[in-house]
């Protein structure tokens, strides 16, 4: 059997999905929030004029246009991070081309070898390998951004609330190691992280693609939840159609067992004793008088 939990987001009445009467407190089913790799739904509007800091900064948070901008900075670093891995690859065979045309030269002539060997500090092209560090550097301001954001939650929803979604904790720590190798990777290119810093990209680049599904997946359980709300309050008001017609039905089963002028006869009587009791009841105390004084006189 499915439990139910409370989460203690306030949100207004405007938040699509299952609020309470008062309009405060989303409530919502556990399966879709509570495992440990959903999120927690958006919100929309404004916060409940008495929530707290907190409430107030997980409901800002959990807004929808903040959702749908990190969303935009999340496909924005997908891109910088492919874009990264193609100058990067192409600065790479820029170095290659010029170091085998330095080669070239230096085996020319064999006598001015140690003369013809020298070669310029940077191979290759410098914009290439400019342009692919200015992308890393765009791409490590939106991973400040996402360490800010993860940090605001935690606080918001409180760290060991935080730490039971694994789908948090594990955005978190990519983000946290993707912050910390492109540093490494900006300041020590030529350094031993270099590998683990170009596979962990291809990393970020897969999370990226599960966080952009999962989004799109909890949109389609948000808009499910509301759907199966609108079929509830339309099964509803289908079943008082239903019992309206079967209470229509049973007054013209009692009109058709009586005759016509008769069942308005009592009708008619019924009204009457609702709006004149007392005149109704002195009439019918006279015919039960005119009744015993027949029944007395003599035949």
């Amino acid at each position: 059997m499915e439990k139910m939990e409370r989460i203690e987001v306030e949100v207004p009445t405007s938040v699509r999905g299952s609020v309470s009467k008062s309009g405060n407190v989303y409530t919502t089913n556990r399966r879709s929030v509570s495992n440990a790799w959903h999120v927690y739904p958006m919100t929309d509007g404004l916060p409940r004029e008495k929530a707290s800091k907190r409430e107030r900064l997980t409901h800002f948070l959990l807004n929808r246009k903040l959702h749908y901008f990190m969303l935009f900075l999340l496909v924005l670093d997908l891109a910088l991070i492919i874009s990264g891995i193609v100058l990067e690859i192409q600065s790479l065979d820029s170095e290659v081309s010029a170091l085998e045309n330095c080669l070239e030269e230096c085996i020319h002539d064999i006598d001015l070898l140690p003369e013809q060997c020298n070669h310029p500090e940077h191979l290759g092209n410098q914009r290439l390998h400019n342009a692919e560090r200015i992308l890393g550097y765009v791409s490590l301001g939106i991973l400040s951004i996402f360490i800010i954001e993860h940090v605001l939650m935690m606080i918001g929803i409180g760290v060991r609330k935080f730490m039971s979604h694994v789908f948090y904790v594990v955005d978190f720590l990519v983000v946290i190691v993707s912050f910390v190798l492109e540093i490494v990777f900006q300041n020590n290119p030529e350094g031993g992280l270099l590998i683990i810093a170009r596979l962990w990209r291809f990393a970020r680049i897969f999370h990226g693609f599960y966080e952009i599904g999962e989004d799109a997946l909890s949109d389609e359980r948000e808009w499910k939840e509301e759907l199966d709300q609108y079929k509830d309050i339309i099964k509803e008001a289908a079943e008082a159609i239903e019992s309206y017609q079967d209470e229509s039905e049973l007054i013209e089963n009692i009109k058709t067992e009586f005759d016509t002028d008769a069942f308005k006869m009592i009708v008619h009587v019924a009204h009457q004793m609702t709006q004149h009791p007392a005149s109704i009841k002195e009439h019918f105390d006279a015919m039960k008088d005119d009744i015993d004084q027949k029944e007395e006189s003599p035949e």
